[in-house]
Formats: C-alpha cells, sequence, structure tokens
C-alpha cells in the first residue's frame, strides 16, 4: 500500500498542476495512518485528520476488545506479535515542519480520544479537536462547519 501510494504521489507532484508542497493531506481512521506515513516522502503543508489511531496494533486490539465473538484476541500481546505495527508518534517525530488538525470523538471506541490526546500534548503542531457526543464513524459529521473551517485554514498557509 504505501509502495502504491508513494507511486501516485509521485506521479502527481510531476505530472500535474498539483504540488505535493502545497496540498494538505486529508484522511481518516487508518487512511490517517497511511497518509502521515506517506508524507514521510512526500512533504504537503499541513495535515487534517480525523478518528485517528496512535498504533496499528491499538485499533484492532480495541476491535477485538470491542466485539463479543473476538474480545479473548485483545489479550493477545499484539505490539509484541505483529510484524508491521506502524505508531503514529514516529512518523509526527518527522513531521513537525507541517501544523497538524485531528477530530476525534470524545465516544470513539476504536480510536480513543485519551490516546491521541496523549499523544498530542507531545507535539508543539497538534492541535486537537475534541468532538463531544463524536463517535468513530461520525466525527468529521458533527463537526462539519469546524471541519470546513480548518481545511482553508491549512489551505491558505504560507510554505515555511
Amino acid at each position: 500500500m504505501l509502495t502504491t501510494g508513494k507511486t501516485a504521489l509521485e506521479y502527481i507532484n510531476d505530472s500535474t498542476s498539483c504540488k505535493i508542497s502545497e496540498s494538505v493531506f486529508i484522511a481518516r481512521s487508518l487512511g490517517a495512518m497511511v497518509a502521515v506515513k506517506l508524507a514521510e516522502y512526500n512533504k504537503p503543508k499541513g495535515f487534517l485528520l480525523d478518528s485517528v489511531a496512535v498504533s496499528l496494533s491499538s485499533v484492532i486490539g480495541n476491535h477485538f476488545k470491542n466485539n463479543p465473538y473476538l474480545w479473548l484476541g485483545s489479550l493477545l500481546p499484539l505490539a509484541n506479535i505483529m510484524e508491521y505495527d506502524p505508531k503514529l508518534s514516529e512518523s509526527m517525530d518527522l513531521l513537525t515542519y507541517a501544523p497538524v488538525v485531528i477530530f476525534q470523538g470524545e465516544h470513539d471506541a476504536l480510536t480513543p480520544y485519551k490516546d491521541i490526546h496523549v499523544l498530542s500534548e507531545r507535539f508543539n503542531n497538534i492541535e486537537l479537536v475534541k468532538v463531544i457526543n463524536g463517535s468513530h464513524s461520525d466525527a468529521h459529521k458533527k463537526e462539519i462547519d469546524l471541519y470546513i473551517n480548518k481545511l482553508e485554514t491549512l489551505l491558505v498557509l504560507k510554505n515555511e
């Protein structure tokens, strides 16, 4: 997936009038993790993300925990046994040059607010928007006006 994404972004940057350095990456859920990972190679000027997981193992573990048929899987040490477990913090360490706005629902059971809140406090470039009564599937919808406002703000930022 990352190889395909890198190739696509290189093509867009080289073959169209859209320049990645002047773009804002917009993504949600696991797509946000992919977008942030791709930004390590193609640097956008900002990010608008929602319902972000702090790691792949955490979202899988939460999925197991919230499913009555799979809850036993939440007891597995997923972070230790997964061959590929990207962590948002590792990517964010490389992306401190760009502003990041994250919309996270306070009732998100798959990617809990408290997890992303702890991570956001480590980085000055992250603005975390807590969506009251928001869940994993509707945080961006419940605050659509603010979401659009934040996107417009990111788009008009000057590149450094």
